[in-house]
């Protein structure tokens, strides 16, 4: 493995939880405003209750066996350390997103088909560490550059 560029200490995030329940409080005040038979609006206020509980307990309260604790970047590897213990080694996603507000980490890990997607806040991390993780995703200084018949067509041109 390569050399390490970042490691952070995953913490509950206040402003996740926030939007959490914001989003989930608007999706119940809409299930119960639509015209529809009080059977299916109650398996929706079910099954999006659950949601919130779900991501509640793995992303905001990191109590899910699981929940990211610690993230750690080496060159386009990415090594997560979950609440049980254990740790899964994968690919940074070029589909990585950084915005001020926050960070959306894209991770394809060994022997998985589809990719986990995290987001994190700036109180998921410290500050610096949070400003590190966003450079180094702005600046691609994280996500080896894959080599690909269009790009070489371009830089030919």
């Amino acid at each position: 493995m390569r050399d390490l560029i970042f490691k952070g200490i995953v913490k509950p995030s206040r402003y996740f939880a926030v939007l959490l329940l914001t989003l989930h409080s608007g999706c119940v005040c809409m299930i119960y405003l639509f015209n529809i038979s009080w059977f299916t609006k109650m398996v929706l206020l079910v099954s999006s209750l659950a949601s919130m509980a779900y991501y509640w307990l793995r992303d905001v309260s990191l109590r899910l066996p699981f929940s990211w604790r610690e993230v750690s970047l080496y060159g386009g590897m990415v090594t997560v350390r979950m609440q049980d213990g254990s740790q899964r080694i994968g690919v940074l996603s070029s589909k990585s997103l950084a915005v001020p507000q926050m960070v959306i980490l894209r991770v394809t890990f060994e022997g998985a088909y589809f990719s986990a997607s995290r987001v994190i806040f700036r109180d998921t991390f410290n500050s610096e560490q949070f400003r590190q993780t966003r450079v180094l995703l702005l600046m691609g200084n994280a996500i080896p550059a894959a080599p690909s018949p269009a790009s070489a067509m371009i830089r030919h041109q």
